[in-house]
């Protein structure tokens, strides 16, 4: 799981779903993911393991239109996740990553598969 604690700049993978990724409506990479939506989103834990994806950034609740469908379970995820609603830190964006891609190291598969 990604987790980036500036409130800017929010990245968080939900388990069998893909990425999400929170920004300020105002901020230039909200804008930039909106025009060009193709991006590439990577997860580093130390040396042990690696998850690397590119997608397409779909936006979930834009300004002038409609929610998406899976808007509010993905905003209730992020409340729980974070203890607050991203809702509260101001105009926030949200933005699933479909990814198109993805490939994934693990230094030692089996000591993360059971956990040790």
């Amino acid at each position: 799981m990604t987790r980036r604690f500036r409130r800017a700049d929010r990245c968080v993978s939900l388990d069998d779903q893909p990425v999400e990724i929170v920004r300020y409506r105002s901020s230039a990479k909200a804008g930039h993911l909106q025009q060009r939506p193709a991006a590439s989103v990577a997860h580093l834990r130390g040396e042990e393991l690696g998850v690397f994806t590119h997608g397409a950034a779909e936006l979930l609740n834009p300004a002038d239109g409609p929610v998406e469908p899976v808007f509010s379970s993905t905003l209730g995820y992020l409340t729980e996740h974070y203890g607050v609603s991203p809702l509260e830190w101001g105009d926030v964006v949200i933005f699933r990553l479909q990814p198109h891609w993805m490939v994934a190291f693990a230094s030692n598969p089996q000591q993360l598969v059971s956990g040790d």
